[in-house]
């Protein structure tokens, strides 16, 4: 089989998003964010991005919405977790400059699910209806009737991202997926995108899959569009196996968002730059290093 590889810079992947666009982002909380891509969508100016983030939603969005690029997001939550609230979602949430459309986990996962499957729309499990998030937005929820029992649903439309960008520890040059830690959703943000592009940590040898002494494919490379290989590629928040979210960062970006945002955001003009002022020092203290991990890939 001639299989081309499907790695490409970051300001490519980045071309690959345009104003208005649907953007799905992968990860949870402070973990495994596509962190290159979110700096760069900021400093090349996008507008009008619609968010469609992880059902816990912290810093891809938070940096997005400082930088100006968003104009609507589809949320349950955004945070930075123990450090407190996202202070630019806050203050562009209460002065009504995006659209936040309150929504909860089923409505992402069930709306993700619905587009993976190429349906309009998806029926919620019995129970949604007691809730109050229809209350909240409720432009995007129905009632429709099941035609084997009669019985209604809450149903929510599907959400297919025009682009779903998530982060994975490894991936082969062909966009095979491999994720050493928890998944997410971000399996689900590959299969129900238009385009799909993987930030990774690390490009594995072709056979990496077929040794036999590895993870098994995640997501196969026919459902990822570009793969983007960068050294700490969810930094500052973490990867899992590789390295802890850089809590010291985080603090930073709490005291002093401003200032944050041009030191590592608007100033560095790409990735290594950012890596050279976050120092070599500090990358090191958030490193898990795995000896038999190391051992087993030193062997494939």
């Amino acid at each position: 089989m001639n299989r081309q590889s499907k790695v490409i810079d970051v300001a490519s992947a980045a071309d690959l998003v345009s104003d208005g666009d649907l953007v799905a982002i992968g990860g949870i909380h402070a973990h495994a964010a596509p962190m290159p891509i979110i700096r760069e969508l900021a400093r090349a100016g996008r507008r009008n991005l619609r968010l469609l983030p992880n059902v816990s939603a912290g810093l891809p969005v938070e940096v997005l919405i400082a930088a100006g690029t968003v104009a609507e997001v589809y949320t349950a939550y955004v945070g930075l977790e123990d450090f407190g609230l996202a202070p630019a979602f806050r203050a562009a949430a209460e002065n009504s400059t995006i659209v936040v459309h309150d929504v909860d986990e089923p409505f992402t996962i069930y709306g993700l699910k619905a587009a993976a499957a190429n349906l309009p729309f998806m029926p919620l499990p019995h129970g949604h209806e007691a809730t109050g998030t229809r209350s909240l937005s409720p432009e995007l929820f129905r009632t429709v009737v099941d035609p084997y029992s009669g019985n209604e649903h809450v149903a929510i439309p599907s959400m297919r991202p025009d682009v779903g960008i998530v982060h994975a520890p490894r991936c082969d040059r062909f966009g095979n997926v491999f994720f050493d830690g928890p998944i997410y959703q971000d399996d689900l943000i590959l299969r129900a995108s238009r385009t799909a592009i993987v930030v990774t940590d690390e490009i594995v040898p072709d056979d990496y899959a077929a040794s036999g002494r590895h993870k098994e494919v995640t997501v196969p490379s026919f459902m990822v569009s570009a793969v983007v290989a960068l050294p700490f590629a969810a930094h500052p928040t973490s990867s899992a196996g590789h390295y802890r979210r850089d809590e010291r960062m985080l603090e930073e970006y709490v005291r002093s968002p401003e200032q944050w945002m041009a030191r590592y955001v608007s100033e560095p003009q790409d990735h290594h730059q950012y890596l050279e002022r976050v120092g070599v020092e500090r990358l090191v203290g958030t490193l898990r290093v795995d000896f038999q991990a190391r051992a087993d890939r030193s062997q494939a």
